[in-house]
């Protein structure tokens, strides 16, 4: 074997060779010059010194806790660590003036009230946007960040950090605003930046299938200095716990309290989790929003019909959010009419920053003769405007408009009207036959309006959808329900009991958006035939975190079948139910399954512990 390992035929030059004398001593040098080189992690440049050896596996929070919070949001990211998330996964995306954001699709429509692509859309133009848009009334405007901003949170607060990169050729930038932002050792890069090899910046990272952890080469990866990661969208605490014992470095998962909660089971507290003091950075515009100010409103309204397209589109980000309607907006309107068709077009995006009554007649004209993207401009407009007049635009343009992106746009505006009228025209953008972004939009812009009559539609698009295009449409969908509340409780309830394992957590995490008016309909589930419905009714109730109704999972706790008195211990726990917790400590002195008894002591442990690091959101 030794020969194997070293050859024959030596790559050292003759005359450099040792002696017959000396060969052993060599051979036995060379023989632990590769064990060394085996053993020890492979080196990077100077942005990570060496493979950080985890003894635990580390929650990443996929977009943060797209479940609870909206996605790729510092609001999500701190719900995600302060639910013990130690790291985060966001996918990197270019905006038209080279910025790099955060966000979790190529397409505006799919969680702004935006339309068109990022990479069509300035930086200082997204800030005009809320990424909390599906997140229903109530929830604070959020901002989409810049990636330089998210570096900075990751390395303040020492969270993992994984960047899936969807652009290609951007490997210098994502190096600089490391170093800028300070060289956070746990920066992983995946995606189209992903680089191989001893010069690869923020350190190698190896993707692992979940399904095929079993056969997966972990030890070797890591052996080699690579962070090894896998990918859990399902909060089955089976599932995530047979990869956590699987030896991986990075859990990455929707629902990185659950894999804490099987952590602090097997009496391991993650490093870096549970954290309540994050520091936040500010999310702040480009500073040439400032320089472009400085001209004046009349040089900008010339901007707008420069060759110059990003030029042209930071002027009239600049015009509508940095002027009044007053100073700036006869200059506008005279560019809405004389301009040429690409200034027109910019003007329609300062008139809707601006909200110019005044200009509703000139832009229902373009939203009728413009092409496909001054009409998605039009219609976002309108709908900042949001008087009749534009009301009247926007409907014939939800209702004709072959463009989607002019269709999704106009159907958004439309929910801010409780006019029977827009609800048809929405549950009209509910068929089949429409394009998936206009299904979905019509989905949430339903649940926005709170229109119950639609509830039957939104369920049937739940529990039916099966084209290939569908699941973000059913993800609107069962969004859009958990938004309606109590009057839409009843059919998820029977989604609970759907054969379809997607329909069930779709409809579970609808009424965990519902929080205390999913109440009733839970009381009726905890009395449910199927134990499997009585597991996932506790498990729900566990997420929505009332002690006050903790008596209504009393009776679970002595149910005959032992995953429901585990999900009812675990539920009482992540109440932090004192009373629940009395009787907890009454029950372990009986003779019960190991799991059941694993999950109440973990569950009275919690209760007394009462540290406040996973409080469920009230």
């Amino acid at each position: 074997m030794f020969e194997r390992l070293i050859g024959k035929s030596s790559p050292v030059p003759a005359g450099n060779r040792p002696e017959q004398g000396g060969a052993t001593i060599y051979r036995i040098a060379c023989i632990a010059m590769f064990a060394l080189a085996w053993a020890t992690p492979a080196r990077t440049d100077d942005t990570v010194a060496s493979r950080e050896i985890l003894a635990e596996p580390i929650a990443v929070g996929m977009h943060g806790t797209p479940y609870l919070m909206p996605e790729s949001t510092f609001a999500g990211f701190r719900e995600a660590v302060i639910r013990g998330a130690g790291g985060l996964w966001v996918e990197v995306r270019q905006t038209a003036d080279g910025c790099l954001v955060a966000f979790p699709s190529d397409r505006l429509d799919v969680n702004t009230e935006g339309c068109g692509r990022v990479d069509d859309t300035l930086y200082d133009e997204l800030l005009t946007l809320d990424a909390g848009f599906y997140a229903g009334p109530g929830t604070p405007p959020q901002r989409i960040p810049l990636l330089k901003d998210v570096l900075r949170f990751a390395s303040d607060n020492s969270l993992w950090l994984v960047l899936d990169v969807k652009i290609a050729g951007a490997s210098q930038q994502i190096r600089e605003l490391i170093n800028e932002t300070g060289k956070n050792p746990r920066v992983r890069i995946w995606g189209l930046a992903a680089e191989s090899g001893p010069g690869a910046f923020g350190g190698r990272i190896r993707f692992l299938q979940f399904s095929r952890l079993a056969d997966s080469p972990i030890g070797p990866a890591q052996r080699f200095g690579e962070t090894t990661f896998t990918i859990c969208l399902s909060d089955d605490r089976e599932q995530l716990s047979g990869g956590y014992v699987r030896g991986l470095d990075l859990m990455v998962t929707p629902f990185p309290s659950v894999f804490r909660e099987i952590a602090l089971a097997r009496k391991r507290e993650l490093p870096g989790t549970g954290k309540g003091d994050l520091r936040i950075p500010p999310v702040l515009h480009t500073d040439r929003f400032d320089e472009m100010r400085k001209l004046g409103v009349d040089a900008l309204a010339e901007k707008l019909s420069s060759d110059d397209a990003q030029e042209a589109r930071l002027a009239a980000v600049v015009l509508g959010r940095g002027f009044s309607a007053a100073e700036a907006g006869a200059a506008v309107h005279r560019m809405l009419v004389d301009g040429s068709a690409d200034a027109r077009r910019r003007a329609a995006l300062a008139a809707g920053l601006l909200g110019l009554e005044d200009a509703v007649p000139a832009l229902a004209g373009l939203l009728i003769s413009g092409d496909s993207r001054t009409r998605a401009d039009t219609a976002l407009a309108l709908s900042r405007i949001a008087t009749s007049s534009a009301w009247s635009a926007l409907a014939r343009c939800a209702e004709r408009e072959r463009d989607p992106a002019a269709r999704c746009c106009a159907i958004k505006g439309l929910a801010a009207w409780p006019d029977r009228r827009a609800v048809f025209l929405m549950r009209q953008a509910l068929r089949i036959d429409n394009p998936s972004c206009v299904r979905a939009c019509g989905a949430m812009t339903i649940g926005l309006a709170q229109e119950p009559q639609a509830i039957d539609d939104l369920y049937d698009i739940v529990s039916l959808g099966k084209d290939a295009e569908s699941e973000i449409v059913r993800d609107r969908a069962a969004w859009a329900l958990g938004l309606l509340g109590q009057q839409a409780a009843p059919v998820l309830l029977k989604g609970l009991k759907s054969d379809d394992e997607k329909c069930r957590m779709r409809s579970a995490w609808a009424l965990v958006r519902m929080g205390n008016e999913a109440l009733p309909t839970l009381r009726f589930a905890f009395r449910d035939p199927s134990p499997a419905v009585r597991r996932h009714a506790a498990i729900i109730y566990g997420w929505i975190g009332n002690p006050e109704a903790d008596y209504l999972l009393t009776g679970l706790v002595d149910d005959e079948f032992p995953d429901v008195r585990a999900a009812a211990a675990w539920a009482l726990g992540m109440c932090r139910s004192v009373e629940g917790g009395n009787l907890i400590a009454r029950r372990l002195a009986e003779k019960e399954e190991p799991k059941v008894h694993q999950a109440m002591i973990e569950a009275l442990g919690r209760i007394r512990k009462d540290d406040g690091k996973l409080s469920p959101r009230r």
